[in-house]
């Protein structure tokens, strides 16, 4: 069962400083099975993501912001890195430049977009099959932070902030995806961590509260039906299927808090190295990247985790030839991770113990 899929939105670029000598040896195996240049404009894939079945990858490929602003789509074949054969009009283009963020829903059939540089930006929508632009979900001068698709596919979460407002004011608004209509609309807490997301149910928003609690809401009225205790963090992911949260505790620092005690698993902890992080569909693996830089040298480092047993799963070493990462996606089931390293896109394939 999946849950709701959650656009977070925020810069995803990261270069890596230098680091001491790895402590660590591989004990995972993953086997690069494509790596490809970025076709056409040649530049930087600041946003990617699997389809539901992981059989394609998507990627958003920003355009020179003198030359040629906004951006496009691709789609890649996410075993053979082919490009998906689409004519050129039928590539989705974006006319905002800054797009950091990109998701399929849960059915497939629509890609969304978010910016996270200045006002007014709206949520935009593509048709899967066509790259048709759909009505985009906009607002005056309202700024969307994080989008978050029901697991049905027929409900699109936004937490966002109403630009010009005084004071500033952040609001909830829940859409049917379908027709764009809004449901409700939500003034809310501006101190709030800002995250939002569907309970597996389909019927259930959890946005954030006073003081780190998670309000659940009714996605029919709007009106809450419960609250989980304070959570102790920056929270930016449901995990193990809607039963708990993962959430940013100071230091670089991730923990993994039950959702309806409040209470953290006192196994799971990762230090600041690790940068970029993605999630499987049930939100029962996580995987985080980092780097470390020896002179000329770099190494890409790739860390599982099991959530369900708060503990590190394996980790992965190799060396690379760039040491700038703009983006990571994990395919739903957790075993193939692809990763926008300059001007490249690879993809890899866990390689799978006979026991498993």
């Amino acid at each position: 069962m999946r849950f709701g899929l959650i656009l977070i939105l925020g810069a995803l670029a990261t270069r890596f400083a230098c680091a001491q000598p790895p402590s660590e040896p591989s004990t995972d195996r993953w086997k690069k099975v494509f790596q490809t240049e970025v076709q056409e404009r040649r530049r930087p894939v600041y946003a990617l993501a699997f389809s539901p079945d992981g059989t394609l990858l998507a990627g958003f490929v920003s355009g020179d912001p003198e030359k040629d602003p906004g951006g496009l789509i691709q789609v890649w074949d996410a075993t053979t890195g082919k490009e998906r054969p689409v004519t050129a009009a039928q590539r989705p283009r974006s006319k905002y430049s800054g797009v950091q963020s990109l998701i399929y829903s849960p059915a497939g059939n629509l890609f969304a977009t978010g910016a996270e540089f200045g006002n007014d930006r709206p949520m935009l929508f593509w048709e899967v099959s066509s790259g048709k632009e759909l009505p985009a979900i906009k607002g005056s001068y309202f700024s969307i932070i994080k989008v978050a698709f029901s697991p049905d596919s027929k409900l699109i979460g936004i937490y966002g902030v109403r630009q010009f407002a005084d004071p500033m004011e952040c609001r909830v608004r829940v859409f049917e995806a379908s027709s764009k209509k809004e449901l409700f609309d939500l003034p809310w807490d501006r101190y709030a961590v800002p995250f939002v997301c569907f309970l597996p149910d389909s019927k259930t928003l959890v946005v954030p509260g006073p003081k780190g609690v998670l309000k659940l809401l009714d996605v029919s009225t709007g009106k809450e039906r419960g609250q989980s205790p304070a959570i102790d963090g920056h929270m930016f992911a449901l995990a193990l299927k809607g039963k708990a949260v993962l959430a940013g505790t100071g230091s670089g620092t991730i923990g993994l808090f039950d959702l309806d005690t409040g209470k953290r698993r006192p196994t799971f902890e990762l230090d600041s190295k690790w940068r970029l992080r993605a999630l499987s569909a049930d939100g029962m693996v996580l995987v985080v990247v980092g780097m470390e830089r020896q002179g000329r040298e770099v190494t890409l480092m790739i860390k599982r985790w099991n959530l369900d047993a708060g503990k590190a799963a394996g980790l992965f070493r190799t060396d690379i030839d760039s040491d700038l990462i703009y983006s990571i996606a994990l395919s739903p089931d957790g075993d193939k991770l692809a990763v926008g390293c300059g001007e490249h896109l690879s993809v890899w394939v866990r390689e799978k113990a006979k026991a498993e």
